[in-house]
């Protein structure tokens, strides 16, 4: 591409868009080549750390299938590998280190982003070696056995996620052919041994990926200097100069959302509803109500699917997880639509009701999902409320007034991201999307809960009744192949982000049940689970069939007959039996009480004048009198205004 290809920018001051707490300066640079940099200016001269992410608006969903899936991913480990300007291996990496600094990246199945932290006095050449990851790759070829070694080995850890191994056993039921069904981890298998099987040279399929996707309209910047605006936009003119253009072909929406559109929502409605009972790694009982959904990754300014979210998963009196708890069947409940691009994408997204089941909870899990339908049921009768929309607006409205700094690193991922073009995101909402809904929507909230049926309901049960599955090698037995050749090894390298990791922490947090190192039976499950604690009211692992088998991960799994979907329809569709739980369910599930603490004025009041106090008069005989296990006052006794 020409160097001066594109180089003329619109500038735009954001500095009136910001939080009233944000001492940060911020200016947005729009170029004509449709790429994008947001600027971030401290003048704290005590900060030390300067950062800068790139986001790029193509993921493992583009992924070419069948013969070299895990592409994106194997992309994002092969722009370290050097470039033209700077043709080391380790040349940024060993450049960031001697300067306090390191620099990772992250696959998700929408988009993904690059970023780096340096000593502030050295971030401009840090930014223009980024800068070269996207104009002039050097992708060596004699690196990649290597780093497909590396890709595999972070796939053997994830093997270990519970969470990871349902997501991908969940995408796998989608339509033949369509973009969800892309295993976008990739591992050795996916990367070398399908390619050679199909013929295909991987590092030309790479080329091309990157000549495809990588181009200036889908690539959003993000720096973080401690350096006044006008150092570091000309840092950006010069770095990011010489950026790819978009193809004279190119759709408007790029390659990567055209076919997305294209391709619609992932499950077929007439194979709907579904029901899965899933064998965990961890020692877990859960159960995970899903639907699809139209898509409302676009929809910020009202947000339909938060307002959902905050009522399903309320915890008050009337909420669904309150009646869980009070019939001993859940200890957790959390409801909504993940914010990464797997489940909130252009296609879709997937609404999930995650209960966490009690021993008690597994054998009645058929009233646990009834009783969520019943909540949803309450709410399509009520219909949406304004009030609820206008507590949640204050909630936002707070957030945003006492916003607190976020470290930088974390701050210039969160913008760049989403900056990105399928957001939709107006310019001068950039900083304030995640804490606005200025428009009351119910119709489209509507929408939703009338998609929220059971017939169209993707149930899956995860539980250690059915055994333990043994998972993947742990990350003592990958540490040293980890550590060789994965420049990215840390965190963050799998299309959730860094979501599976928080998640692996939540699950080891989980009781390991006494016995877990016995040694693995047949179809990978422990022994010392063959005899649960808790059963599944209509499974018998002993009578059972062999499970099926996700071919990726080795989750095992077993798929509900007809017969038994058909069952828990009528069971679901009749009126809850008089006296039972789930007609004391239908009666007590409501909406939760209106919150009459919001703030809605945040002035400072003066302090009192000393004439206007007067001393604390206790009850006679003082407050123990009253209340035996009061503690004593201190002497003299606080003062109130009159």
């Amino acid at each position: 591409a020409d160097p001066s290809a594109g180089n003329a920018a619109k500038k735009r001051s954001m500095d009136v868009e910001k939080s009233p707490n944000d001492k940060l300066s911020y200016r947005l640079l729009v170029f004509e080549n449709g790429f994008e940099a947001l600027l971030i200016s401290s003048d704290d001269v005590k900060k030390n750390k300067a950062a800068a992410a790139v986001a790029v608006g193509a993921g493992s969903f583009s992924d070419p299938q069948g013969r070299c899936e895990g592409l994106a991913h194997y992309l994002e480990h092969m722009l370290f590998m050097g470039s033209k300007k700077y043709p080391g291996e380790d040349e940024m990496e060993d450049f960031l280190t001697k300067n306090g600094g390191h620099s990772n990246a992250f696959t998700e199945a929408g988009h993904t982003c690059y970023y780096f932290e340096i000593n502030k006095s050295e971030l401009h050449k840090a930014v223009d070696m980024l800068a070269q990851f996207f104009i002039a790759p050097l992708l060596k070829t004699d690196a990649a056995e290597r780093e497909i070694n590396a890709i595999d080995s972070e796939f053997r850890l994830t093997q270990n996620s519970d969470g990871s191994r349902v997501e991908q056993l969940f995408a796998s039921f989608a339509r033949e052919g369509h973009p969800y069904r892309t295993f976008g981890w990739g591992n050795l298998k996916s990367l070398a041994e399908a390619t050679k099987k199909a013929g295909v040279d991987l590092n030309d399929e790479l080329r091309v990926f990157f000549d495809k996707h990588y181009r200036a309209p889908r690539i959003r910047l993000c720096v973080y200097g401690v350096e006044g605006l006008d150092g570091l936009e000309e840092l950006v003119r010069t770095s990011f100069a010489g950026m790819p253009l978009a193809a004279s072909d190119e759709p408007a929406l790029g390659p990567q959302e055209t076919a997305l559109a294209a391709a619609g929502a992932p499950f077929e409605v007439e194979k709907l509803p579904k029901l899965l009972r899933v064998r965990p790694v961890k020692d877990t009982h859960k159960l995970t109500m899903s639907w699809q959904l139209p898509p409302t990754h676009h929809l910020y300014k009202s947000k339909p699917a938060h307002y959902l979210q905050h009522l399903i998963g309320h915890e008050g009196a009337g909420s669904l997880l309150s009646w869980l708890k009070t019939h001993g069947l859940a200890t957790g409940l959390t409801a909504g639509v993940s914010e990464d691009s797997f489940e909130s994408n252009s296609m879709s997204c997937i609404f999930s009701i995650d209960i966490t089941l009690t021993a008690a909870g597994l054998e009645a899990w058929p009233d646990a999902a009834h009783a969520a339908l019943l909540y949803l049921d309450m709410l399509r009768h009520a219909g949406p409320q304004d009030w609820v929309h206008e507590e949640l607006v204050l909630v936002q409205n707070m957030g945003w007034r006492f916003l607190e700094e976020t470290n930088p690193t974390d701050q210039v991922q969160n913008l760049a991201c989403q900056m990105l073009p399928v957001y939709r995101v107006e310019h001068e909402h950039i900083l304030r999307a995640p804490w606005m809904t200025t428009q009351w929507d119910p119709e489209a909230i509507s929408a939703l809960l009338a998609e929220m049926k059971p017939e169209r309901l993707m149930l899956d049960i995860l539980s250690s009744a059915f055994g333990r599955a043994k998972g993947g090698a742990s990350e003592e037995e990958e540490d040293g192949e980890a550590e060789a050749g994965d420049k990215k090894g840390e965190e963050g390298e799998d299309q959730e982000g860094e979501e599976a990791e928080e998640e692996e922490q939540e699950e080891d947090e989980e009781e390991e049940p006494e016995g877990d190192e016995d040694e693995v039976g047949v179809g990978g499950a422990s022994k010392a689970a063959a005899k649960p604690t808790a059963k599944d009211p209509a499974f018998d692992l002993e009578t059972a069939e062999k499970p099926s088998v996700e071919p990726h991960f080795g989750t095992e799994f077993w798929e509900a007959p007809a017969s038994e979907i058909k069952g828990l329809l009528a069971r679901w569709a009749a009126a809850p039996p008089k006296g039972s739980r789930l007609a004391d369910a239908k009666e007590v599930l409501r909406l939760p009480d209106r919150n009459v603490f919001l703030a809605t004025d945040f002035d400072l009041k003066k302090p009192p004048e000393a004439s206007g106090v007067e001393a604390l008069q206790l009850p006679a005989g003082g407050l123990q009198k009253l209340y035996s296990s009061f503690p004593p006052l201190p002497e003299p006794l606080p003062m109130q205004p009159q």
